[in-house]
């Protein structure tokens, strides 16, 4: 006979209190490491999964994620207790807890360094451990499905509890409250996450549970997977969007929403701008404007890896789509806040990985070199040293810093178009060095232009407060070894010496 020392439902039985037919689990505590069996049944309409489990195979997957912490959710949920509430609450705040932490570090790993200037509040945070837990092991999780499917009743439900964490975690010294239901992680823990010995250690953490949860004998999680995928197929798409409540702060102290979509405005393809192993670029028409459709692809790091491997991991490169985005995004608002020329953005998709922004009308620097009159080009090259310089100081390195992402226009106003790899922690002498390097290059090698353009934005770099260090610091060897296979080793000893000059 069973003795059960809690009970509890999650699911339409919470949501829509057994009013409709919808999808239910009632999970029976028992004694001791009871191993996990399930019956379903039919109850008002409503599918209902029954699973007994023992409580110390509940609390092992919350202390250490036995089954992916997919047992965590169901606590983390909105749930009714029937018997044994005071241990049920108990679990139920440690998996919340546990996941608002997860989901945090999670946010911080996707955005990268973008995390020390972004903002979110309690029902983001919901939104974000749905749609990282819809689909565990590829599989859709139906009881996600159904929260998701009752969204506002679920965060309703959720969001004293979540609350509680985030203000837990506010004493504890991992967010800060920014007022008005909103927090920031601190930068301690951000540049804790971030380090790589802690991101390594996470990826073979999941790897060992996966490995735990298939190995362990009498906890199969693929028969409570299966059980579900067999008597509760849903047909219906399910998608949430966690992004529409975070926030990117800019230095200037405003903020801006990091997504917003275009709402009955319709795009007009015109032709692909270009395609990449990074990126997919289409130009479209929209109203009477000319707009760039800019799709961050997903890769595992093609580009920009050698780039890194060359620089022993010490300039901060990143191949990640969504990190890519958030970076080039934070960039715009920054330059646009202080005066520097950038498209204008339209809209940003987080689940697609789109932004649409404006198409500039002009010519990139590099298609004019060699093609217009030195003096006109001196002036373009000093402006961009001014431009680098402000940009600089802003405490901003552009990354992809070169010629053919500078667009000029008619009026030879300078517009920096690709920022996809700007960072608030790398040298910003890698700048200075790029675009130099790239310069050669459109130059055909001529040390004559290369000459003049060198000192030209050298002059408008400094002009604008520029800190000669950068400069000098642009020629340093680990720089030159990275440059050296696309400009002759001689030019760049060259350009050093006319530092001395």
């Amino acid at each position: 006979m069973l003795r059960e020392k809690a009970v509890f439902s999650v699911g339409a039985l919470v949501l829509r209190e057994g009013k409709s037919e919808g999808y239910s689990e009632v999970y029976w505590i028992l004694h001791g490491l009871s191993p996990i069996r399930v019956r379903y049944q039919k109850y008002r309409g409503n599918t209902v999964l029954h699973v007994f489990l023992g409580e110390k195979i509940l609390s092992s997957d919350v202390r250490y994620g036995f089954y992916n912490d997919i047992l965590t959710l169901r606590l983390f949920l909105p749930t009714k207790t029937y018997r044994g509430k005071s241990i049920v609450e108990k679990l139920a705040l440690k998996a919340t807890r546990k996941l608002v932490l997860k989901a945090i570090s999670d946010l911080i790993l996707e955005f990268g360094e973008v995390s020390y200037n972004i903002v979110f509040n309690y029902e983001s945070i919901i939104k974000y451990i749905l749609s990282r837990k819809l689909k565990p092991y590829g599989v859709l999780d139906f009881l996600v499905a159904e929260h998701i499917n009752n969204l506002d009743k679920t965060v309703n439900l959720l969001s004293n509890r979540v609350r509680g964490v985030l203000e837990s975690l506010c004493n504890e010294g991992i967010l800060t409250c920014e007022g008005e239901g909103y927090y920031r992680v601190c930068d301690n823990f951000i540049s804790y996450t971030l380090k790589s010995p802690h991101y390594t250690i996470s990826k073979v953490s999941v790897a060992l549970t996966d490995i735990l949860a298939n190995i362990m004998p009498k906890l199969n999680l693929d028969t409570l997977l299966k059980t579900i995928i067999q008597y509760t197929p849903y047909t219906t798409h399910i998608y949430v969007n966690p992004y529409t409540k975070i926030y990117i702060t800019l230095p200037n102290g405003s903020t801006k929403p990091l997504e917003w979509r275009l709402r009955e405005v319709k795009l007009h393809p015109i032709g692909r701008l270009g395609s990449s192993i990074l990126n997919d670029i289409v130009i479209a028409k929209m109203a009477e404007r000319k707009v760039i459709v800019k799709k961050y692809r997903e890769v595992k790091g093609i580009k920009w890896i050698p780039v890194t491997l060359w620089l022993g991991f010490k300039e901060n490169f990143t191949p990640d789509p969504l990190e890519r985005m958030a970076r080039e995004l934070y960039a715009i608002y920054t330059l646009k806040s202080y005066g520097i020329n950038t498209p204008t953005v339209h809209s940003v998709d987080w689940h697609s990985r789109v932004i649409v922004r404006d198409f500039i009308e002009g010519s990139p620097l590099s298609t004019l070199i060699g093609k217009t009159k030195l003096p006109e080009l001196n002036k373009i090259y000093y402006l961009v040293g001014e431009i680098t310089a402000k940009i600089h100081s802003f405490g901003l390195s552009i990354g992809d810093h070169k010629p053919s992402n500078i667009v000029v226009s008619s009026d030879y106003k300078v517009f920096i178009i690709d920022l996809e790899q700007a960072s608030t922690k790398r040298n910003p002498s890698w700048d200075i060095v790029e675009f130099l390097s790239f310069t050669a290059v459109n130059a055909k090698y001529k040390w004559s232009i290369i000459r003049e353009l060198y000192h030209s934005l050298v002059k408008g770099y400094l002009s604008c407060g520029g800190d000669i260090s950068v400069i000098e610091g642009a020629f340093k060897p680990k720089y030159i070894r990275v440059f050296t296979p696309l400009v002759p080793l001689n030019i760049l000893v060259r350009l050093k010496g006319e530092l001395k000059r």
